[in-house]
């Protein structure tokens, strides 16, 4: 018998974390929702064993970056796939969710036909990339030097989904807009 994957939804909003746990459900997952950054640490502290960390970015006290980059600097949890939740809204979101060690990003919101096939991918190269070396380096990104570090299976995959991020919320964009023309 196949154990479902075991994922930790961290979302301050009860019907954004209510949604992502009834798609994560849906598709096989055992998720559980932590209403904070601190929640989800004494959860993570608790049982360290988790398949993915989907979090919120914006939420008091300690934001999705935050919590990121504390899981990623625990032993305990270092190995454990990290997605960030991004609404497109600040260009500096995605540079900031690459610095702090996310694995991955995603639309917060998400159309789960896209959501479920990228979570599974992001879950399938875990372990390839965990084993990789990183690379550092230097970007100019709004007037601003930042030091990034990274495994290249990483960025090269994280460059991808932003791109592919961007071109879905373009397409639905666009719909809505054919949408409202019709008479």
């Amino acid at each position: 018998m196949h154990t479902p994957q075991k994922i930790l939804v961290v979302e301050d909003m009860a019907t954004q974390a209510l949604k992502m746990t009834q798609v994560l459900k849906a598709s096989g997952f055992q998720p559980s929702v932590a209403k904070s950054g601190e929640q989800a640490l004494e959860l993570l502290a608790a049982d360290p064993h988790w398949d993915a960390i989907i979090s919120d970015v914006k939420m008091p006290n300690i934001d999705g970056f935050e919590l990121c980059k504390r899981v990623k600097n625990s032993p305990q949890t270092k190995d454990i796939p990290f997605v960030l939740l991004l609404s497109l809204a600040d260009t500096k979101d995605g540079l900031e969710a690459l610095s702090c060690g996310a694995d991955n990003v995603m639309l917060k919101d998400y159309d789960k036909n896209y959501f479920i096939p990228h979570l599974l991918n992001i879950l399938a190269t875990a372990c390839e990339i965990k084993n990789e070396p990183a690379v550092a380096g230097r970007v100019l990104f709004a007037g601003k030097w930042h030091e990034i570090s990274a495994p290249p299976s990483r960025l090269t995959s994280f460059v991808l989904s932003s791109f592919v991020m961007a071109v879905h919320d373009k397409s639905t964009q666009q719909r809505e807009v054919s949408n409202s023309a019709r008479p």
